[in-house]
């Protein structure tokens, strides 16, 4: 769970429970208090407690981290069912701005992947082994990619970058920094 306080002062810090104690994960002045805090009507001077707001939509399991969201893996029976995978945009009003390290990888299942339109980070080897998935489809916040992000992706036939993204691009389906230098991923269905 979490600990939220604010003081006279209009400090709020914030404290996430782990291996039994309270750990500071982030604090904010009146200046730069996230919205989504201040919604929350944190009174001053006491300390509010709350469950971890981590949740699954979809199938897909979000981490909460106090002004965003980010995925961090998925539900193997509801890809199952549903051949895929949705990472939305927002959660609870928030945007979904990263995909954890390892989140999808091996998943056998999913023939399809949408990438939320909010996502800045794909993490290290987070699609790796996903082998039925034909296309990836880069959004245009997407500014960096772990390695090995999409390695063994042994369906891929293509990876398409939205035409705005400043860090990326593709060409005849194979990914690319930006200059078109680097190569990122190569299809390897």
């Amino acid at each position: 769970g979490y600990c939220i306080t604010q003081n006279g002062s209009s400090v709020m810090r914030i404290f996430r429970y782990e291996k039994g104690e309270f750990v500071k994960t982030a604090e904010y002045y009146d200046d730069n208090v996230p919205e989504s805090l201040e919604k929350m009507n944190i009174p001053l001077g006491r300390e509010s407690y709350f469950e971890d707001l981590s949740c699954e939509v979809n199938g897909v399991k979000y981490d909460f981290m106090f002004d965003h969201y980010e995925a961090s893996g998925y539900n193997e029976k509801y890809v199952d069912e549903n051949k895929k995978i949705e990472i939305g945009d927002e959660i609870n009003s928030l945007p979904v701005t990263a995909i954890k390290d390892e989140a999808f990888s091996n998943c056998e299942t999913a023939e399809s992947i949408k990438i939320g339109g909010n996502i800045t980070d794909i993490g290290m080897l987070a699609f790796a082994s996903s082998d039925k998935i034909k296309a990836f489809e880069i959004p245009e916040k997407v500014s960096k990619i772990g390695k090995g992000a999409f390695m063994f992706c042994v369906s891929a036939t293509e990876f398409n970058v939205d035409k705005a993204n400043k860090n990326f691009m593709s060409a005849d389906g194979v990914l690319y920094d930006k200059s078109g230098k680097t190569l990122i991923a190569v299809p390897l269905g």
